[in-house]
């Protein structure tokens, strides 16, 4: 070829074809097609990229800049991919060309649309003539009609304009509202991404890429930019609800991601998981798979959602576990409509059930309401048989037939056992008591008067009998009630500290109607009490201690002298001691004399 006058080596933001435009200017070549035919060489890129020891030798390039602008490992790829080049229009920016009469190589990227260094947007038509800025113009910075597009306006560009034509020049200068969605490495195939999104947007389009042009003007950039910028704000949320939209337009048969995403699946997964790059968008992406794919993500271990992220939708067995239930009865209630799930066929014999999380949690919060007795127990501080006998009385909301409502986790309804405590509790009556029993002391020992308890606690709900204080934190336990009052419904609570008439005959040998006589007499103390819905007489072991150091029963006394009471009473008589609570039977007979302590002592002294 004929020697080039004038040889200057490239600017750094300039490609080869704008290297190659400017040399045939400054050369005096119609255009670079002109000047590379000059060389020899078929002027087409995939020619120049395969001749490039010809162009260093023709043209004299520096093989270094060369391998630069056009790496051999990345052809066809980021800005040299030349199915985004621009072949008919150019995009420039005024202020760099103010700086510089040179053309920037990411300005022929169809995706292009703005300058990162001046946040400016591109422009591609005269601001003068109003024509579109041809590629064969002879002076780069200066449109046909003469105007110097170096003064021409250019307004702002939006941030998420700045952001992709900053990441497809491969700059990383941050751009605020704007996520990075990969490593500076990624960004290579960010063209491919962005078109991909972009002509997929709309789930019920049918899309064939190979027919799909790319933006011809910034026009249609701008159009196509604004279109998947949505995707984009509030990150991840905006693309989270992309994923859920398509989840919702795609075919409800089919349960796989590929299934109900087709090609849009298929094309992020080759960009992102496939190529090892944009992490994070495969993580949001993951993340919206697990907050809304109903379908089955088994085996998926494609999917790399965040690690704190659950799985929205799970299966019965799982749900079972969260609920506290058996499989088998979430999965009859499931089939039954009692919850709501969702159940697919897969194959001949395979059956696929999920449930919603939300949905899980309701039937937990429903359950929640409802208790076992020996959970409300402890949430009350006493045992069992006082719930079971409340739950008798009538003062406790049950189902008997809770166990086959799936909505209740017990018998006891919680918020009746709260509603008894707080009602019981506006029923004190601040008051000093010589004895107190709690709550869950008020059956008696060794008692089966059922009737009897459930009168008392009937009494005590209607504030016949009403506690004397209150302890914070104990549940009906915190409850105190005066001793006196509570033995006037139920007298087996004494016999923790005492025993009746006919226990005491038992456990002294004395017999029953002197005992009688002795408590009608005063000389023994009792407590008038109901025992099996009975009036009874009980005696305290305060009571007993007391009568025991007063009296001496006189048949005691003859049994340990080893004589009769009749005969010891003659020679009791005879030492003028008296005789005290004597019962005379019909017959004549006397019965159950006693002997003042403090008489047997005086006698003895």
């Amino acid at each position: 070829m004929t020697a080039l006058i004038d040889l200057f080596p490239p600017e750094r933001a300039e490609g080869p074809i704008e290297y190659f435009r400017r040399l045939s200017v400054r050369n005096g070549y119609a255009d670079w097609l002109s000047l590379i035919r000059a060389t020899g060489l078929n002027p087409s890129l995939n020619a120049l990229w395969k001749n490039k020891p010809t162009l260093v030798d023709t043209l004299g390039l520096d093989p270094e800049w060369l391998d630069i602008v056009m790496p051999p490992t990345a052809a066809g790829q980021g800005l040299h991919d030349p199915f985004f080049r621009r072949t008919a229009t150019d995009a420039v920016c005024p202020q760099c060309l103010a700086e510089g009469d040179h053309l920037h190589h990411a300005w022929s990227h169809s995706l292009v649309s703005a300058c990162p260094d001046h946040g400016t947007a591109l422009i591609d038509t005269c601001p003068s003539c109003g024509e579109t800025l041809s590629q064969g113009r002879f002076d780069l910075a200066t449109c046909d009609c003469g105007y110097a597009l170096r003064e021409a306006a250019a307004p702002s560009a939006s941030p998420f304009e700045r952001w992709v034509s900053a990441r497809l020049a491969g700059q990383m200068r941050p751009i605020e509202g704007v996520p990075e969605i990969g490593a500076p490495e990624d960004y290579i195939g960010l063209g491919k991404l962005l078109f991909s999104l972009a002509i997929r947007l709309d789930p019920t389009a049918k899309v064939k890429p190979g027919k799909t042009s790319r933006p011809h003007d910034l026009a249609q950039t701008r159009a196509l930019i604004e279109s998947i910028r949505p995707l984009f704000e509030a990150w991840p949320q905006g693309f989270n609800t992309h994923v859920r939209d398509r989840l919702v337009a795609g075919n409800q048969a089919v349960f796989s991601p590929s299934g109900r995403l087709g090609a849009w699946y298929t094309s992020l997964h080759g960009a992102s998981r496939k190529a090892n790059a944009f992490a994070p968008l495969w993580t949001a992406f993951s993340d919206a798979m697990i907050d809304h794919f109903d379908g089955n993500l088994r085996g998926q271990q494609v999917l790399t959602p965040s690690p704190d992220r659950e799985r929205r939708f799970v299966s019965v067995a799982e749900a079972a576990r969260l609920i506290g239930v058996s499989g088998p009865k979430l999965g009859a209630a499931l089939k039954a409509g009692i919850v709501a799930g969702h159940i697919s066929k897969q194959g001949t014999a395979y059956t696929l059930a999920l449930m919603d999380r939300e949905e899980v949690e309701r039937i937990r919060t429903e359950r929640a309401h409802w208790m076992t007795a020996n959970d409300a127990a402890v949430a009350a501080g006493v045992p069992p048989s006082v719930i079971a006998h409340l739950t008798e009385a009538g003062l406790l909301h049950t189902d008997d037939q809770w166990s086959q409502d799936i909505l209740k986790g017990g018998p006891i309804e919680k918020a009746s056992a709260e509603t008894l405590l707080e009602h019981l509790k506006s029923l004190v009556v601040p008051r000093e008591a010589a004895e107190t029993l709690r709550f869950g002391q008020l059956i008696g020992r060794r008692t089966t008067d059922s009737k009897g308890i459930r009168r008392l606690y009937q009494a005590i709900h209607s504030g016949e009998v009403r506690a004397t204080a209150y302890t914070p934190g104990c549940g009906l336990d915190g409850l105190t009630y005066a001793t006196e009052e509570i033995r006037r419904y139920l007298g087996s609570v004494g016999l923790t500290d005492g025993m009746t008439l006919t226990q005491l005959e038992k456990v002294t040998g004395w017999k029953y109607e002197a005992l009688s006589h002795w408590a009608q007499s005063g000389l023994l103390k009792t407590i008038d009490v109901l025992m099996q819905g009975r009036s009874a007489r009980l005696v305290t072991n305060a009571a007993l201690a007391d009568f025991r150091r007063t009296w001496v029963p006189v048949s005691d006394l003859a049994q340990a002298m080893g004589t009769k009471s009749s005969a010891l009473t003659v020679k009791i008589t005879q030492h003028g001691l008296p005789i005290y609570g004597q019962l005379t039977l019909p017959s004549g007979a006397k019965r159950g004399g006693l002997l003042q302590l403090a008489d047997l002592g005086a006698l003895i002294g």
